[in-house]
């Protein structure tokens, strides 16, 4: 039985001997065959494609709905198929869509061993796609990709592209990454992936390529760099590199930029808006107005739209290094802008104008070149020039800054950039407003290009300050302030002219200025048309060389017109109020018409120093001791009138004291007087003289040594005494000559009094020309001591005459007084005379006839008299000579004497009547 199981397994081993040395001599066999084959392909250059590779390869190509026509196909030992001229046909067009100069396949020879057609790349040349007619914009087949050399690898559900090249409508372009592919339904024969994507995706490739053409068809020498990264839902997602020399746009916005590099992310496929990032940097922009911007770099959010290939910039975020419009330089600028939709433009920019900061935010057209803009900054005083060119206005002669500007203003450009509107608000430091120094001001404006209005605008100018409103027409330059502060009126002159510190220049503020409400209205090219209504208030102002403590005025002033509408000051006790109007010559600022009306109780001169010679010459014949109260109503023609130099005035006053006219010494005062050019007329005159009450009116006219004087006064009460002594000082005044002595004639001035009325009419500068009459009255216990009398008292030399008062008639004859009738009488005796008294030579001629005890009422002595009047012819006494030294002589000597006695006595004829003294001139 063992020996069994030993020849089994012996049998057994060496049949396994056996079939393992067959199965060694087989693969033996095999390696050498294969070897052999292997020689044999190394060996050969190309083989003719297998029937079936070339069976599938069309067979898959139908399923795609693409046919290829070739000119040659080989086959590689090494398992590579090259075609040459491939042309590829779509069902829906006649034309080739692709020509290839020569296609390249690497497949899977184990795939190939199989039979079955697994190409794994794909190299392509000269490449080549023309865009069919239906689909060209043109009607015309055209190429549109040309040169086109890539190499495509199949991974699992994704087309790689490892390198692709070519010209897109002239355009460099180059690919890289992957394309994913969407899983096709299970068939008995697959499609082949790249026929498959081109025959669905075709129309819509050349219409993206059309577009993208036409998008990068503005740009000089671009270049596009696409790398795709595959994706499930998209198809791939492009990262886009686009570099240009240059660009230039027509529309949305007229452009043109140099350096461009832009970088963008999108998918490729689908229709629904996607947000995707987009870098631009530019290295020079032109933009319409002028406007260029260096080194630009910009970061945009957008929507995009991968079926139309369009952007939709939703927000962008720039910078630039400088910024160049119409004369202005922007440095270091940061903006971040909001397009909705193009070409309209919204955001905020921050950067430096000549070194300082500034922020615009606003909204644009750009299309159209409208615009609204809001900024918040400092404006250098450079900037002053290019602004002005931008107005096409130079504001420099109306505003010149010293200082930066803080401004924060709104304003709005029309169509075509053109600047419509501004608003807002500005600070400054010093500043030269049309040739006025302000140390510093603000305001809130709004100007239009051509009309400026400034409001709450308030300026230092020093101590000087204003506030209020400002408008002005660059235009016309009309111009109008509104203004109340505190202001020294010769500050602001340059606004006005000549005429301006003309009337001003003799107005001081010493103390402070004034405080001011002013409103101005005028021309900057034409000073005749500028109006000033001006309320000031001031204490101690200095007016004319005049101090007074306090002024207030209300005015209304044009060039070579005041019209002071209000006007009080106040000096001490003494105040003024009242209304004035001056009118000048424009050019030589003479002048053409004063007019006054005052209410005043200051000193009489000080009219005449503030308002000149004219007014001072009208007043000049005054003289008050204590302020008078005057009324002042007053109207003069100058030399520049058209009808000569006139003067009309109405003056009414009152004063207590010592007063002068024309150096006669008065006291008391009130009148009123009238003056027409060269006449004075005063009327209701009422004046002290010589201790008493005067009244009446007179009258002077006349020019140089024409000149009269024509007056109708009574005299109240005076003392004859000092009456005599005031006429003979004024007399010696006039001629130049000392006072007299006082003489004889009066030893107690206040013992007799005076009443006096006369009328008399005759030159002004001639005491002896005057002619008309009047009469008087004398009364006092003294009266007997007057020279005359006192003469006979010497000659009588008896006590018992006693004269208390005295009645007298006369007229005036030039140097000459003609008394036609003296009567004196006392309590015991009269005295009847006549005669004359000649003022030049102070000479006497009287004649006096005294009867003693005709006027005692005393019985006794009634019937003395009455029995002595034959014997009164005895007493008629002849005065003649000096005054001061006169002498007498008895009308009847002692040979007539005893005629006298037997003559019958006649009754003495009676005093003629006093004439009625003449009436002055009116």
């Amino acid at each position: 039985m063992k020996s069994w199981f030993n020849l089994c397994g012996q049998g057994a081993w060496l049949c396994g001997r056996g079939v393992l040395r067959l199965g060694l001599w087989t693969l033996w066999l095999a390696l050498g065959l294969l070897l052999a084959f292997e020689v044999w392909i190394a060996t050969a250059h190309e083989l003719a494609v297998p029937g079936f590779v070339l069976r599938e390869l069309e067979a898959r190509l139908a399923v795609s709905h693409v046919q290829v026509k070739f000119g040659s196909a080989h086959f590689d030992p090494a398992g590579r198929i090259l075609v040459e001229d491939l042309r590829v046909f779509l069902p829906a067009f006649n034309e080739p869509v692709i020509h290839t100069s020569s296609a390249y396949f690497e497949i899977d020879p184990w795939a190939l061993a199989a039979g079955r057609f697994e190409p794994r790349s794909l190299h392509l040349t000269g490449v080549s796609l023309a865009i069919p007619a239906m689909l060209s914009t043109t009607g015309r087949a055209e190429e549109i990709v040309r040169d086109l050399d890539t190499t495509l690898r199949l991974g699992e559900n994704e087309l790689i592209i490892d390198h692709l090249t070519a010209r897109v409508a002239g355009i460099a372009v180059s690919v890289r990454g992957a394309v994913h592919l969407t899983p096709q339904p299970a068939t008995k024969v697959e499609p082949l992936p790249i026929a498959d994507y081109l025959s669905g995706h075709y129309p819509e490739l050349c219409r993206q390529l059309l577009r993208v053409s036409g998008r990068l068809a503005v740009l000089d020498q671009p270049q596009l760099e696409l790398e795709l990264t595959p994706s499930n839902t998209r198809g791939a997602l492009a990262t886009v590199t686009v570099l240009a020399r240059s660009l230039k746009l027509e529309s949305p916005v007229a452009l043109t930029a140099s350096g461009l590099r832009l970088t963008t992310r999108f998918p490729l496929q689908g229709k629904d808006p996607v947000m995707s990032p987009l870098t631009l940097t530019i290295e020079d922009l032109r933009l319409p107005g002028g406007v260029t911007v260096a080194e630009v770099r910009a970061r945009l959010r957008g929507s995009f739209k991968p079926d139309v290939y369009t952007y939709n910039p939703q927000e962008v975020l720039l910078s630039a290094s400088r910024l160049s419009a119409q004369g202005f330089t922007l440095t270091n600028l940061v903006s971040r802008l909001k397009p909705g939709p193009l070409p309209q433009l919204s955001g905020d920019v921050v950067a430096e104008a000549a070194g300082l900061p500034l922020a615009v935010r606003g909204s644009t057209d750009l299309a159209s070149g409208t615009a609204n803009v809001r900024f918040d900054g400092a404006l250098s005083p450079a900037l002053q020039q290019p602004l002005g060119e931008a107005l096409h206005r130079d504001l420099r002669p109306f505003v010149l800054l010293a200082t930066p500007l803080v401004l924060s203003a709104d304003a709005t450009f029309a169509a075509g950039w053109k600047f419509s509107r501004a608003t807002g608000r500005f600070r400054t430091g010093h500043i030269d407003a049309y040739h006025v120094p302000i140390d510093g001001g603000h305001a809130e404006f709004e100007f239009d290009g051509r009309n400026f209005i400034a409001r709450h605008a308030f300026a230092q100018l020093g101590e000087n300050f204003a506030q209020g409103s400002f408008f002005n027409d660059f235009a016309t330059g009309e111009h109008r302030f509104l203004l109340e502060g505190r202001l020294r009126p010769l500050v602001i002159g340059p606004w006005f002219g000549k005429w301006w510190p003309g009337f001003f220049k003799d107005y001081e503020f010493p103390v402070a200025p004034p405080d001011a409400n002013v409103d101005v209205k005028g021309n900057w090219h034409g000073g005749r048309r500028n109006t000033v209504f001006v309320y000031a208030d001031s204490i101690a102002p200095v007016i004319h060389g005049v101090k007074f403590d306090h002024a207030r005025t209300l005015m209304f002033i044009r060039p070579n017109f005041f019209d002071g509408l209000e006007v009080f000051v106040t000096q001490g006790s003494g105040s003024a109020r009242g209304t004035f109007a001056r009118q000048v010559e424009f050019s030589t600022l003479d002048l053409i018409s004063l007019d006054l009306n005052f209410d005043a109780t200051l000193p009489i001169d000080i009219p005449g120093r503030i308002f000149g010679p004219v007014v001072a010459e009208v007043l000049a014949p005054y003289w008050f001791a204590h302020p008078p109260a005057v009324n002042l109503l007053m109207h003069f023609d100058g030399p520049a009138s058209p009808d000569g130099a006139h003067q009309l005035a109405s003056i009414t006053a009152t004063s207590l004291g010592a007063f002068t006219f024309h150096d006669f010494p008065l006291s008391n005062l009130s009148f009123h007087a009238k003056v027409h050019d060269d006449e004075i007329i005063l009327d209701r005159v009422e004046v002290g003289f010589a201790g008493g009450i005067s009244t009446g009116s007179a009258r002077v006219w006349g020019t140089g040594a024409q000149r009269r004087l024509g007056f109708d006064y009574v005299l109240r009460n005076a003392s004859l005494g000092q009456a005599v002594s005031t006429l003979e000082t004024f007399t010696a005044k006039k001629h130049g000559q000392p006072p007299p002595a006082p003489g004889k004639f009066v030893k107690d001035k206040a013992s007799v009094k005076l009443n006096l009325a006369v009328s008399a009419e005759g030159l002004y500068d001639d005491p002896f020309s005057y002619k008309g009459s009047g009469n008087a009255s004398l009364a006092g216990e003294t009266l007997g001591e007057v020279n005359m009398l006192g003469l006979l008292s010497e000659l009588l030399s008896f006590t018992s005459l006693r004269f208390t008062s005295a009645l007298a008639s006369f007229k005036v004859d030039g140097p000459k007084l003609d008394f036609t009738q003296i009567n004196l009488t006392g309590a015991n005796s009269a005295i009847d005379a006549h005669g004359n008294y000649n003022l030049d030579k102070h000479e006497l001629d009287f004649t006096a006839r005294i009867n003693p005890f005709q006027e005692s009422t005393f019985l006794p002595t009634a019937l003395v008299g009455a029995v002595l009047t034959p014997f009164t012819t005895v007493l008629e006494v002849k005065l003649t000579g000096q005054l001061e030294k006169p002498s007498w002589a008895f009308v009847n000597g002692p040979t007539n004497f005893l005629r006298n006695l037997v003559k019958p006595t006649t009754p003495a004829a009676p005093a003629p009547a006093l004439p009625p003294p003449p009436a002055s001139k009116r």
